[in-house]
């Protein structure tokens, strides 16, 4: 690993964002790894926009510094966008094709291809998912646990797939086949997609 690894987990209120850096967290620190997080939590109930930042490795501080982000994970197409600013120009960027305008903003005139023809312009390393197609509809609260799998199968994250499915497991133990099958099917579809590059 190099010294510092930085990762943010964007979405909306009730995506499980939090929960996904929870759980992050929760294997770094089981791995011996230094693990920070930081995250706004506000708007979490409302709807409104969440981020998690997560650091790993040599530092201190819990946030992620503009242009220094290695992996962005964003459950719709406007966080992604909201978030690019945090990106390293060599950084991976993998988002949910999907837009949803948080709470409060009302109607947008922006559509699918228009917001993702922007982010394919701006960042050399995205990968867009249609993770709300192959989840089937009674897993949609899978999609934070898909996202963390295409996230892993990036092979950007400093912890063991194991270390991260034994988590996974014991956060919810009534939720985890469902979640880690949501895992599984992320990691799959990312490495489908990553191939046909």
């Amino acid at each position: 690993m190099n010294n510092e690894f930085n990762m943010i987990i964007a979405g909306l209120g009730g995506q499980g964002v939090i929960t996904s850096g929870h759980i992050l967290a929760s294997a770094a620190q089981k791995e011996g790894l230094n693990v920070r997080t930081f995250g706004n939590y506000g708007m979490a109930q409302r709807g409104g926009a969440v981020h998690l930042h997560l650091r790993i490795g040599d530092v201190s501080s819990p946030k992620v510094v503009e242009g220094g982000c290695n992996l962005l994970v964003a459950m719709e197409l406007t966080e992604g966008v909201r978030n690019g600013h945090y990106m390293r120009p060599e950084g991976t960027m993998i988002v949910n094709r999907k837009l949803v305008m948080p709470s409060g903003t009302g109607k947008s005139k922006v559509d699918v291809k228009e917001m993702e023809g922007f982010l394919e312009k701006v960042f050399e390393n995205l990968f867009v998912m249609d993770l709300d197609e192959v989840l089937e509809a009674g897993h949609r609260r899978g999609l934070n646990m898909a996202l963390l799998g295409a996230g892993f199968a990036t092979g950007l994250i400093p912890i063991s797939v194991e270390g991260m499915k034994e988590a996974i497991a014991s956060y919810s133990p009534k939720r985890k086949e469902a979640n880690l099958n949501a895992f599984e099917l992320g990691y799959g579809v990312f490495e489908k997609l990553k191939k046909g590059r």
